[in-house]
């Protein structure tokens, strides 16, 4: 009797003592995962600059604002102080490698934003005709900008409007080629940061200037010169506050240009690429 007890109870202990075993080859197994994912090497700076790369070449096509908070949320999720070191290295990247420049146009901490822009010049194809742009819009944002430029950088929405009906556009209708004009001023051409838009608190009447992207990306001595070719022989300096406007972009970019030695342009795509 008290040896069949024994027995007993013995297997009855047999599957406590397994289940004992299976749990600590589970935690031991568990630890050393635990431990080799604590091993894996961190992604490597190169690494990371060429996501941001990757990313702001991606963006590039909309010609909108890349924002900080995006490229923390989708690029760099928890980079930290690393951040300004990636940014920089990337942005020597696409100037040294692609051509591009990626400028920022708002410097709040909070809310940074970047704008990319072609620092390669526009290379037309042989069989391209010479008068008809890559994008017709471009017209459109020189013909604007211009009227902007010449009107001290201060243009009230409905002179733009009347300026460019001048040129019998027909502004309440979609155009074949250019689209909806008035819609690609109000919302393309702010979004894109090619003008930047003002309301008068008291008579609510809409006025713009120059963005962020017309100033880095667009040449006021070329739009100048394109005036001048306009208006036959006269000199840029006939139109002094352009004129100094122009030098001034000029020695803040410090491109080399002169807008005294004859540099004209004579289709939209010369002095507005909006690639």
């Amino acid at each position: 009797m008290g040896k069949r007890s024994q027995i007993s109870h013995k297997q009855k202990a047999k599957p406590h003592s397994s289940q004992n075993v299976s749990q600590n080859l589970t935690q031991r197994t568990l630890e050393a995962s635990f431990a080799n994912s604590q091993n894996e090497p961190a992604e490597s700076f190169e690494e990371t600059v060429n996501k941001v790369v990757r990313y702001v070449i991606y963006n590039a096509g909309s010609n909108l604002p890349i924002r900080k908070i995006d490229l923390l949320k989708h690029v760099l999720p928890g980079i930290g102080k690393r951040y300004e070191n990636i940014m920089t290295e990337a942005t020597n990247v696409l100037n040294e490698v692609y051509g591009f420049d990626l400028h920022v146009c708002d410097q709040s901490v909070s809310n940074k934003q970047y704008i990319v822009i072609n620092i390669l010049p526009y290379m037309r194809t042989t069989n391209e005709d010479k008068h008809t742009p890559k994008d017709g819009k471009q017209i459109i944002i020189l013909l604007v900008l211009t009227h902007v430029f010449m009107s001290n950088d201060n243009a009230p929405e409905e002179t733009i409007f009347r300026f460019l009906q001048s040129f019998e556009l027909d502004l309440s209708i979609k155009h074949e080629l250019f689209g909806n004009i008035k819609d690609f001023i109000r919302n393309d051409m702010v979004k894109q940061r090619y003008l930047s838009v003002s309301v008068d608190e008291h008579t609510r009447k809409i006025s713009y200037s120059w963005g962020t992207r017309a100033e880095t990306d667009v040449s006021k001595a070329k739009i100048l010169q394109f005036v001048c070719n306009t208006y036959g022989n006269i000199e840029p300096s006939s139109w002094t506050n352009q004129f100094k406007m122009a030098n001034i972009q000029i020695e803040e970019q410090n491109d080399g240009l002169s807008i005294t030695t004859g540099n004209t342009a004579d289709t939209a795509e010369e002095i507005v690429d909006s690639d």
